[in-house]
């Protein structure tokens, strides 16, 4: 007789990406948002950092033989059906990831290339931003830069309007040889008068460029969007949606999450991943 308290058929997705001690974003975005679709998440640590909703103070990035010794343990029991790299700090760990995504064949793999804040910090230096890039984007089925990471990637073109965004979405994919990229962080006024202003993505599939739209939310609490938004997009990939039709889902997710964002700490809060859960429960 089956054990009813097991859950069959649950299936995995693997993060290698940073911790954030506040749990905003993440490692932490990511496993809360797995759980709230019913993925069961897998972590490979690749970055400490000391930080909460008023910054970052300080971070360690892990050596390259640890983060390898934990891909190894998870790929070498765990069958996951999706992956995902956030934040990767040095050369090194770049080489070492993207070495075994290959040997590994880590597919599909979505990547978040956390250079920038949204502020405009940068998280990495040049020669870690260029091997991201150039040794780790061929391999993913979609990358998903803000705005400002977009630019930078692109050697520091303008992409602050919606039509620059997807050029620039384009230029990434046929630069870097990913098959899709979504660049994320542009506003506009909304369709009706006196109207709440659109959040919008500039989505390039592969085939066409199109707009990601939802209304933008009047909040400060979206600590961690950008983690979410990817770790949703291989949540839908892990349920066996087709990349376009995760990647649509991941907006409405990330927007949910917004709109439920938590209020908490004396900074820019985060945003509620468990969101997905009160919208699946209608």
């Amino acid at each position: 007789m089956a054990d009813e308290r097991t859950v069959p058929g649950m299936k995995a997705a693997l993060t290698i990406a940073g911790s954030d001690s506040s749990g905003g974003a993440g490692i932490q975005a990511d496993i809360k948002t797995w759980a709230a679709m019913g993925v069961f998440g897998c972590t490979v640590i690749t970055a400490v950092t000391a930080q909460n909703t008023r910054g970052v103070m300080k971070i360690e990035h892990l050596s390259a033989d640890l983060v390898e010794a934990q891909i190894e343990a998870v790929v070498g029991d765990i069958n996951c059906q999706a992956y995902k790299t956030g934040m990767i700090g040095t050369v090194e760990l770049a080489q070492t990831i993207a070495a075994a995504v290959k040997r590994h064949q880590l597919r599909p793999l979505v990547v978040d290339p956390v250079m920038m804040t949204k502020s405009g910090a940068k998280l990495v230096d040049e020669a870690v931003a260029r091997t991201v890039a150039e040794r780790l984007f061929k391999y993913a089925a979609i990358v998903t830069p803000n705005r400002l990471e977009a630019a930078r990637l692109l050697g520091g073109q303008s992409c602050n309007t919606i039509a620059e965004g997807m050029s620039a979405a384009k230029q990434i994919a046929k630069r870097y040889g990913c098959h899709a990229v979504v660049v994320t962080g542009f506003e506009r006024p909304g369709p009706a008068v006196d109207g709440p202003p659109e959040a919008v993505d500039a989505f390039w599939t592969g085939e066409e460029t199109v707009e990601l739209t939802a209304e933008k939310r009047p909040s400060t609490n979206t600590h961690g969007a950008g983690c979410t938004f990817s770790a949703a997009i291989v949540g839908g990939l892990v349920q066996g949606k087709p990349l376009n039709d995760a990647v649509e889902q991941a907006k409405s997710l990330v927007s949910e999450a917004i709109r439920q964002n938590i209020n908490i700490g004396q900074g820019a809060g985060p945003v509620n991943h468990l969101a997905w859960l009160n919208v699946k429960k209608k």
